[in-house]
């Protein structure tokens, strides 16, 4: 969401929220904005738990500050008294942001030097209603669908560009390595933004959980992690040989193969034929030669597991539909 959309939202959902405190008649209705603000959060997930968080919080808060206040007095360091139980009990119920917040409400009983069931009710109602039109305006949440989409098309665009400099330095010997890892990084920049907007469009789903773009982002997250140690091996080659051209054809098949919707089972139906054919050629005739395809087997033996991420991934997406 933009930060102007997001601006609209929050002032919008504060002033009603304070608008309708005041309405019914509340204290310290201002409050009820406050605590808006600080439950409208980015998901609806993230404002639904805040929200519950508050609510426990609140019934806690008002507990222990009663009890302290009809005992000992409105005083300061009775306010103080309530901080130093109610504190470490948040901490250990999990409840540590609403600390702040809660806080706050507890000492318009000091204001009022009062713990009535009318104030105690005011804190609740500014709580509810605060809570509850965070989560009101969170119910519309731009769609993430579009942006996604246009984020696959991004990842694998730097694929295709790495398994293509990936095909040019099995071609030249001398191509420059840390570009393809500057590619490479790009790849893992590229793959943990769109994991974090898959997570958002998951988190903000109401009815039905569709977690296909998160489970995207780790399928392309796992392939990067291949292509490092592919590109580790890879540093290594030095010498031209048959089987560097037959290797680097299959990277520049993928690269222009690469796509959502390939499973990848032509791909890796081609890596068998490069087995048997890496299997019978004629052995090496010289170490430098020996190293060289030992190599280049290391780094078909990724290139095949590269191709299974994807292939399980595809037909694990498929299966789920029935």
């Amino acid at each position: 969401m933009s930060l102007g959309l997001r601006t609209i939202k929050i002032t919008l959902a504060a002033t009603i929220a304070i608008y309708i405190a005041q309405f019914i008649g509340l204290e310290n209705s201002l409050a009820t904005g406050i605590i808006t603000i600080l439950t409208l959060l980015d998901t609806r997930k993230a404002s639904r738990q805040i929200s519950l968080t508050y609510l426990i919080a609140t019934v806690l808060a008002f507990a222990i500050s009663t009890v302290i206040f009809l005992i000992f007095g409105f005083q300061v360091w009775a306010f103080g008294l309530y901080l130093l139980i109610f504190i470490p009990v948040a901490y250990r119920m999990n409840l540590q942001a609403a600390i702040a917040p809660i806080s706050v409400l507890v000492t318009h009983f000091v204001i009022a030097e009062s713990v009535s069931w009318q104030w105690q009710l005011n804190g609740v109602l500014i709580m509810v209603i605060g809570a509850g039109m965070a989560i009101l305006f969170n119910l519309w949440m731009p769609n993430q669908k579009p942006k996604l989409k246009k984020g696959i098309k991004e990842i694998e665009e730097n694929f295709r560009v790495v398994l293509e400099l990936i095909n040019q330095r099995l071609l030249e010997n001398d191509f420059d390595i840390p570009l393809i890892r500057a590619e490479v990084e790009h790849v893992d920049t590229s793959i943990e933004d769109f994991r974090q907007l898959a997570l958002s469009e998951y988190e903000n789903q109401i009815f039905t959980k569709d977690d296909y773009f998160i489970r995207y982002a780790q399928m392309r997250s796992r392939q990067a992690d291949v292509l490092k140690r592919m590109i580790d091996s890879l540093q290594h080659i030095s010498l031209r040989t048959e089987q560097n051209t037959t290797l680097a054809n299959m990277f520049k098949l993928t690269s222009d193969e690469f796509a959502q919707t390939n499973s990848g089972k032509g791909l890796l139906e081609s890596i068998s034929e490069l087995y048997s054919y890496y299997r019978s050629s004629d052995l090496p005739k010289n170490r430098e030669e020996f190293e060289t395809r030992a190599l280049l087997y290391h780094i078909l033996i990724e290139f095949e597991r590269f191709l299974e991420i994807k292939h399980k991934f595809y037909l694990d997406k498929h299966i789920r539909k029935f």
